[in-house]
């Protein structure tokens, strides 16, 4: 990675304490500075008006706007529409990030956030600001979503005995069942 350009972040969750140790971690690193901070998503929209982060770090559950809406609304064109957005949330299930990717975000980190998982992370969120990397990563990221959507598809099946085999049966065209 290019060491030589600093990755200004802004960061919006309503954990004071969180965003402070995400600051104290960031400060004995030179390729990162933290630039911005918000309570909320409605806060982080206000903010980006007036500051152009390279990097916004979003918590998911937020009061007063959530992280996925503030994805949304700046995904929309409010404000700074093609900035990277990492998601950061207590919850690791695959809905989830799904939801997150739906919105908009970039990346996906679960809390509590290990610092070479997130150092790795901010430094994918910089390569996604060379116009020349951004073509490859949203074809990734529709891949997965897309990937994603076949596996919710499938129709879900019932494993059958029949003396000595198993058969899978399509519950699509079952309405009852009697033993």
């Amino acid at each position: 990675p290019d060491t030589n350009t600093v990755i200004k972040v802004a960061i919006a969750d309503d954990h004071a304490l969180f965003r402070t140790g995400v600051k104290t971690s960031l400060q004995s690193r030179k390729d990162i500075q933290m630039v911005a901070e918000a309570e909320n998503g409605m806060q982080l929209l206000n903010l980006l008006r007036h500051i152009q982060p390279d990097v916004v770090l979003l918590d998911i559950q937020m009061p007063i706007m959530d992280g996925l809406e503030a994805t949304r609304r700046i995904r929309s064109g409010q404000v700074c529409s093609d900035i990277p957005i990492i998601a950061l949330t207590a919850h690791a299930l695959d809905e989830e990030r799904q939801r997150a990717i739906r919105a908009g975000m970039n990346d996906f980190l679960t809390k509590p956030i290990d610092p070479e998982r997130f150092a790795e992370s901010l430094h994918r969120a910089r390569d996604l600001l060379k116009p020349q990397n951004r073509g490859a990563l949203e074809a990734r990221l529709q891949a997965m979503l897309e990937a994603h959507e076949r596996r919710q598809a499938v129709r879900p099946h019932l494993v059958v005995r029949e003396r000595e085999r198993y058969l899978l049966v399509p519950t699509a065209g079952i309405h009852a069942l009697e033993a």
